[in-house]
């Protein structure tokens, strides 16, 4: 019968829901405030074994993405460019834990809207992911390889009660967060 690989499915599609739910779930209150997230912000929170990111970045780290040169990233150029805009991602945005450094997965993108604006353009983008950690208790580096001009980018980090909040220079910055070299003020 067809029941067994249906089965199967389901339990795989199952557990992908789940993630991206978790994921969504975690995102939806900064998109539906995104004010609440200010430009030029990031958050990291360590649970469960996973770093989950959200960071506004400036439009200006992306390189050409911004067809009309306004400096603003409307939902058209997000659409041309998603897909070298996550292959850039996947290299200029890293978590580094025991060693192992990568991407984030599950990543989900969003222009960060300007108030005074009708299109919903903005000059950041607001980004969205995930990272399994191989030892969540030990340091995790948040590592920024972005061409573009310097700018600051505040991170707020939780894990386990503790909160850490530090400033990077970008575009090609790395921070460490919860290790001995993380600068707690």
């Amino acid at each position: 019968m067809r029941e067994r690989p249906l089965r199967i499915w389901c339990a795989a599609g199952a557990r992908i829901s789940r993630a991206v739910g978790a994921l969504v779930a975690a995102a939806l209150p900064i998109w539906a405030h995104a004010h609440l997230l200010a430009d030029g912000q990031a958050t990291v929170n360590v649970q469960e074994g996973k770093a989950f990111v959200v960071v506004s970045l400036p439009v200006s780290w992306l390189g050409a993405v911004d067809d009309d040169r306004d400096g603003h990233l409307s939902m058209a150029e997000l659409q041309v460019h998603r897909v070298r805009i996550l292959k850039l991602l996947d290299h200029a945005l890293l978590l580094e834990n025991a060693g192992q450094v990568g991407p984030l997965r599950d990543v989900l993108l969003s222009p960060s809207a300007a108030h005074h604006r009708q299109d919903g353009a903005g000059t950041h983008l607001l980004v969205v992911g995930a990272r399994v950690l191989s030892k969540p208790a030990d340091e995790v580096l948040l590592r920024l390889n972005f061409a573009g001009p310097t700018q600051s980018l505040q991170i707020t980090a939780t894990r386990a009660g503790l909160r850490q909040v530090t400033s990077v220079q970008g575009p090609n910055a790395r921070s460490s967060l919860f290790g001995p070299r993380a600068a707690t003020p």
